[in-house]
């Protein structure tokens, strides 16, 4: 004779059993791991299957299937909480190699009514709304490859969204999801923070993104790319703001693949009225002042408010001698590559040494002090020039 704990285990047991299987969700599965075979059999290489035009359309399959499971699973459990979706999503991920696994993070909106889903492989990704439609089925509302297919040929920021092409520093994106804040309407929003999935390179694109869902569509209020080296400091995120640390770009002189420099802090605010960004706060201030009046220098711009005549002799008789001897015509990054600089202060003065592989000395040392609000250079040396 069982005894109850064992009888009401087989009860439930029985019970599981005899439930229909819903038809519905089999047919996902099953469509589902057709396309995850032939991902793996026919692109195991991503960086080959970027060139094949079936590769995308194999993507999208896969990405129209993932949400079509999601709606599945909401439309049958209308109180999951955003870990219980993402949860669901990878139950796809049965069988078949780690190139294909599929990631998944969701966040809710407008109290479950809607949900911003992001999904991705490794070397690709997606992001779309399941929502309901006047109090209808969940289905997926708007997604971001039909959108970005409609951009494409601009090659805009949101046509970036339909490349599957990975290159050096660049590649197809994949991002992830968070709420922000609603607008004063109550209308919810929510970021994507995208990276590119690129062959190669220190240096890679990223793109941040702010998206407002009406109801019926997804609509960016705010979408930016900018650059990161894998060194460089993670972005930090709440409901009302997100700051993005980057990597810059220099005009005299350039920086490895792998260097962070020049940093770069910038900040997204997200109030009930709107959606704002600061500019950009370089974190070496004063080789960043260096930059632009080697930059003025080069391009004979005016130099009097930013350093003494004495200066900008000497600098300009070292970028004659680089303009002599380069073809380049737009005489970007002259100086070469930064190779190492130092900041000191001592006594009320600021020390700038810098050394660039172009550059005919074996260093440059300034002398810097701050002039109506900005730095001002006040003299300069060039150590062991040819």
């Amino acid at each position: 004779m069982l005894r109850f704990p064992a009888m009401f285990a087989a009860i439930i047991a029985i019970t599981v059993l005899a439930q229909p299987i819903d038809p519905r969700g089999a047919e996902l599965r099953s469509a589902y791991a057709s396309v995850r075979s032939e991902l793996d059999s026919r692109f195991s290489d991503s960086t080959a299957a970027s060139r094949s035009p079936d590769f995308p359309r194999t993507l999208n399959r896969a990405w129209r299937i993932a949400g079509d499971w999601t709606a599945l699973y909401l439309n049958t459990h209308p109180s999951a909480s955003p870990r219980d979706v993402v949860d669901a999503i990878h139950q796809l991920n049965r069988g078949g190699s780690g190139e294909y696994d599929l990631r998944a993070e969701a966040v809710s909106l407008s109290d479950r009514a809607a949900w911003a889903i992001s999904a991705s492989y490794l070397h690709a990704g997606t992001f779309f709304v399941v929502a309901r439609d006047r109090g209808g089925p969940f289905a997926v509302r708007w997604n971001i490859k039909d959108a970005a297919a409609r951009h494409y040929a601009s090659r805009d920021e949101i046509g970036n969204w339909a490349s599957y092409t990975s290159a050096w520093g660049d590649g197809p994106l994949i991002g992830r999801v968070g709420q922000l804040t609603p607008n004063r309407n109550g209308r919810p929003r929510f970021y994507i923070d995208a990276h590119a999935a690129a062959a190669a390179g220190g240096t890679v694109r990223q793109q941040i993104s702010v998206w407002e869902w009406d109801g019926r569509t997804a609509s960016p209020l705010f979408i930016r790319s900018y650059s990161t080296s894998l060194a460089t400091a993670a972005n930090t995120f709440s409901d009302r703001s997100i700051t993005i640390r980057a990597k810059g770009d220099y005009k005299s002189f350039s920086s490895c693949g792998s260097c962070t420099e020049p940093e770069m802090t910038w900040q997204i605010r997200v109030t009930p009225d709107g959606v704002t960004n600061t500019p950009a706060e370089y974190a070496d201030k004063e080789l960043k002042a260096s930059d632009e009046l080697w930059d003025a220098v080069i391009h004979h711009r005016s130099t009097q408010s930013i350093a003494l005549p004495n200066v900008v002799t000497v600098l300009r008789r070292l970028t004659n001698e680089m303009i002599a001897s380069s073809p380049d015509r737009e005489r970007l990054h002259l100086l070469g590559m930064l190779m190492k600089h130092d900041v000191t202060h001592s006594n009320g003065r600021t020390i700038l040494a810098l050394s660039a592989d172009n550059l005919p000395c074996s260093s440059i040392r300034f002398e810097i002090e701050k002039r109506h609000g900005g730095l001002y250079f006040t003299d300069v040396r060039a150590v062991s020039c040819n």
